[in-house]
C-alpha cells in the first residue's frame, strides 16, 4: 500500500491488487473519507531540525553512559503571538503554481470517473509549516487545485483554504466541499455552487457519487443540489470501466448491509440498484467490461463467488457464479453467460 495516496487512491490500488480485502482492513486503511486527508508540509529545514534532534539524543546518550551531568533540557518552543498574528500575503492560484518553492501532489490521488479529466493541488510553504505552527499560523501554506481535461497542457486553478473535500463528479467537474460550501469546478474555469439538498436512503440515488464534507453523498446535476446519503459508515469503490459506474456500500456496526451498483443511462440520467446481497463482513468488487451499459459486481464474501451482471443498463440482471482463475477487479470475460447459474 502506497502511504502517499489519498485514501481513495489507495482504495483504487487494493482493486488494481486483484484480490479481496476484508472489510476491517480496507476501513483501517481508508478511514472514513468524511476525514480524508488534511495535508501539512514538512519543509527541508523541518526535516533537518528532526535529524539534529536526533543525533543530539543519541550523543546526550552516550555522555549519560560515562557519569557526566545531562545538560539541562530546553523548554519546548510554544506558539507566540506574533506567529498566531502573524500575516503572510495571499497569493493567487498562479502565483502557487508559479513559486520556486512549489510542490504539487501526484493527479492519482483524485482518481477520475470514466473521463480524460484529472485534478492536482499544488502547495507553497511560506515559512517553517511544521505541524506545530500550521494550525496557528493563517496563510503560512497556502494550496490550488488545478483541474485538466488534457494531462495539464492547460487548465484551471482555483484557490483552496485546507478544509476541502475534493472529489471527481461527472464528465470534468470536480466537487470542492470546503468553508464556502459545495461547488463544482472543471477544466474550463466555471464555478457552479451547489445547494444542499435533503438527505436521502441509498435507493433513491440519482447523480454522481462524491465523497462531501458530510460524508457519501450525489449530486442532482440539474438542480445543483448536493444530497447526503443516510447511514453512519458508508463508501464508495468509483468506476473500473471506460464510462461512468461504480458501488456504494452501507457499513453500520462493522457489517455491509447494503450493497449497490450506480450508473450512468445513455441519455446521461444516473440510476441506482441495491442488490440482492445479503449481510457481510466483505465489501463488494467489479469486474471491468469496457461495454457501455454492461455491469459486473462481484461478491467477495460469497462461496463460490457470486457476480451480479447486467448488459442493460441495469434493465435486468443475472447471478453467476465466478471461475476460481477469474481475478476480482479483472476484466469480465467474454464467455460469462458460461459460467454456472447458482
Amino acid at each position: 500500500m502506497n502511504p502517499d495516496l489519498s485514501p481513495l487512491a489507495q482504495h483504487a490500488s487494493l482493486l488494481d491488487g486483484q484480490r479481496p480485502e476484508r472489510l476491517a482492513e480496507v476501513h483501517e486503511r481508508i478511514g472514513v473519507a468524511s476525514k480524508r486527508r488534511r495535508r501539512s508540509a514538512l519543509s527541508a529545514a523541518a526535516v533537518a531540525a528532526a535529524a539534529v534532534v536526533a543525533v543530539v539524543a543519541v550523543a546526550t546518550g552516550v555522555v549519560d553512559q560515562r557519569g557526566a551531568e545531562p545538560p539541562p533540557v530546553a523548554p519546548s518552543p510554544s506558539i507566540t503571538q506574533d506567529q498566531v498574528t502573524r500575516r503572510f500575503p495571499a497569493l493567487s492560484p498562479e502565483e502557487i503554481r508559479r513559486h520556486r518553492d512549489a510542490k504539487v501532489s501526484s493527479d492519482a490521488d483524485f482518481p477520475a470517473t470514466a473521463s480524460a479529466v484529472a485534478a492536482r493541488i499544488w502547495s507553497v510553504c511560506l515559512d517553517e509549516c511544521t505541524r506545530a505552527t500550521t494550525e496557528h499560523v493563517r496563510g503560512e501554506l497556502q494550496t490550488a487545485l488545478e483541474v485538466s481535461h488534457d494531462d495539464f497542457a492547460t487548465g484551471a486553478l482555483y484557490a483552496l483554504d485546507g478544509s476541502e473535500n475534493i472529489s471527481h463528479a461527472v464528465d470534468d467537474a470536480y466537487l470542492v466541499d470546503g468553508l464556502d460550501g459545495p461547488t463544482l469546478v472543471d477544466s474550463r474555469g466555471h464555478r457552479r455552487p451547489l445547494q444542499p439538498g435533503a438527505s436521502v436512503p441509498i435507493t433513491e440515488v440519482a447523480g454522481p457519487l462524491v465523497y462531501s464534507g458530510s460524508g457519501l453523498a450525489y449530486i442532482d446535476m440539474n438542480a445543483r443540489q448536493l444530497h447526503v446519503i443516510e447511514g453512519r459508515y458508508w463508501d464508495w469503490q468509483g468506476a473500473a470501466d471506460t464510462w461512468f459506474w461504480g458501488t456504494a456500500w452501507l457499513v453500520p456496526k462493522g457489517t455491509v448491509t447494503r450493497q449497490a451498483a450506480v450508473w450512468r443511462r445513455a441519455d446521461g440520467t444516473f440510476a441506482v440498484e441495491v442488490l440482492p446481497i445479503g449481510d457481510s463482513e466483505c465489501s463488494s468488487g467489479m469486474l471491468a467490461a469496457g461495454t457501455p451499459g454492461t455491469l459486473a459486481v462481484v461478491e467477495h464474501c460469497a462461496s463460490p463467488r457470486l457476480a451480479h451482471i447486467s448488459t442493460d443498463y441495469g434493465a435486468t440482471w443475472q447471478i453467476r457464479e465466478v471461475p476460481s482463475e477469474v481475478d476480482s477487479g479483472g476484466s469480465l470475460p467474454a464467455d460469462w453467460a458460461t459460467w454456472p447459474t447458482p
